[in-house]
């Protein structure tokens, strides 16, 4: 009975890396996709629009928000693959870590591109 228990919960485990790992994908795709654009053509880059204090931070193309938006996609990615390959292959302590920092990543991930402010707001 025991290694029927092992053998699900290692089976749910690895779903569970796989998932982290696809989803950790698809937000750095996401991250990718709208990196070239980041608040264009509504940005404060001296051009149209003149550098203003007051202005929120994604109204900005440099502002370090949008690297570490672009950090936090990868490691969600990478993190996730490393569960996928310390589920079968390394302890049990690197794997709910590594399961544990990707969940994390995408979490954060999500709330702070969910609640970021618009562009053509002021702050």
């Amino acid at each position: 009975m025991r290694v029927r228990h092992g053998r699900a919960r290692l089976r749910a485990v690895r779903a569970l890396a796989w998932a982290t790992a696809l989803t950790g994908f698809v937000v750095l795709l996401m991250d990718v996709q709208r990196d070239p654009d980041r608040c264009h053509p509504n940005c404060y880059d001296g051009s149209d629009h003149t550098f203003e204090a007051g202005h929120v931070w994604t109204a900005y193309p440099g502002s370090w928000q949008w690297e570490a938006q672009f950090v936090i996609g990868w490691g969600t990615f990478l993190f996730g693959l490393w569960a996928l390959y310390a589920a079968g292959r390394k302890g049990r302590w690197q794997t709910v870590a590594s399961l544990g920092v990707g969940v994390v990543l995408l979490l954060v991930w999500i709330v702070w591109v969910t609640v970021q402010p618009s562009p053509e707001r002021m702050a």
